[in-house]
């Protein structure tokens, strides 16, 4: 998406995703991250997370919003 964020964005972002529960630190390792809810990356493999960022963009601009991806964006996630 080409979005640039300095050091101070990227902290703020890390920090709001840590306290929000989506990442957490990974201990031993600094600025290490891992994702504290994997359910969330299953589901956006699922759904497709471009279809994801489409449907959130529709609503965005007051277009009716869907969750159904289209076949060609199936993606198989039983080896994830």
């Amino acid at each position: 998406m080409n979005l640039r964020l300095n050091n101070a964005e990227n902290a703020t972002l890390l920090n709001n995703l840590v306290v929000g529960s989506f990442i957490e630190l990974v201990r031993g390792t600094p600025g290490d991250y891992r994702f504290s809810i994997p359910q969330l990356v299953r589901f956006c493999l699922e759904v497709g997370i471009d279809h994801l960022i489409a449907s959130a963009d529709a609503q965005a601009q007051n277009q009716p919003l869907t969750f159904e991806p289209s076949e060609s964006e199936g993606i198989d996630v039983s080896r994830a």
